[in-house]
């Protein structure tokens, strides 16, 4: 992994991390997840850490998704070098098996994690940059928010974690999103589903961190302390079209739904 594929900061209580791979819309290597995996214990440990950041360079995304690509070119580079596929040799960042493992163990690290998580989900945020996210405490769409499950279009089921997040959308749109790969565009959209849980204008998101820095950190909730500094910041967004497809989407994915023949 390059050095800066991840930028990370510490001030006062607030630990950050932005990936930084722009060209690629931020999307997750394995050498990532391994860093970041120990760059979250080690801020569940350290005390002085009240808050974590989590953001994406560039100004097009948070995430795209695990890079799936990388994954492809590393197994073909081991087939080309050793003749054929061994289990027992081949490194496990070569392997869908190996990156989703591990993958998917962050997630769950990051759902356990004892501390308020804020993830900035500015631009493509979609397949695993969803399960960086969406176990988090709080989580920040704007109007560029751009998010979907799209792994169905590769053969794939929704992973991630996402039958824990999709299941808590109201009705059947999780079902309707896991299904479909439908883009859930904007921050009223995220709302509507609980993608996200703040809403806030792109132009102010560079105050979040300011904000967070300069939090009430003295009670005894974190989380609330979070809150609170992020309610100045937030704004009302246009009506969710999503919201509007709710009574269709339930009729069509809910109970008693008809499949089509």
């Amino acid at each position: 992994m390059a050095e800066d594929d991840l930028i990370i900061a510490r001030d006062g209580p607030l630990a950050s991390v932005t990936l930084n791979r722009p060209k690629a819309l931020n999307a997750l290597t394995y050498d990532q997840t391994h860093r970041l995996r120990d760059l979250i214990a080690d801020w569940a440990a350290d005390d002085a850490v009240r808050c974590v950041l989590l953001a994406g360079a560039g100004g097009r995304a948070f995430c795209a998704g695990g890079d799936v690509r990388a994954v492809r070119a590393a197994l073909l580079d081991h087939v080309a070098r050793t003749g054929g596929y061994d289990p027992a040799t081949v490194d496990p960042s070569a392997t869908p098996f190996g990156f989703f493992r591990d993958e998917y163990r962050l997630n769950a690290e990051l759902g356990g994690f004892p501390k308020p998580i804020v993830a900035l989900l500015d631009g493509v945020t979609m397949g695993g940059g969803l399960g960086l996210s969406q176990h988090g405490s709080h989580r920040i769409a704007t109007e560029r928010s751009l998010m979907a499950m799209p792994e169905t279009a590769i053969g794939l089921f929704p992973d991630v974690g996402a039958a824990l997040f999709l299941h808590a959308a109201p009705g059947a749109m999780g079902l309707y999103l896991a299904a479909t790969g439908a883009r859930i565009e904007g921050a009223a959209d995220a709302s509507h589903i609980g993608f996200a849980t703040q809403a806030i204008p792109s132009h102010r998101l560079a105050a979040v961190a300011p904000a967070l820095i300069g939090a009430d950190w003295d009670g005894e909730d974190a989380h609330a302390a979070v809150d609170a500094a992020l309610k100045p910041l937030e704004a009302d967004f246009t009506a969710s079209a999503l919201a509007a497809r709710q009574a269709g989407v339930d009729r069509c994915f809910g109970p008693g739904a008809t499949p089509l023949s």
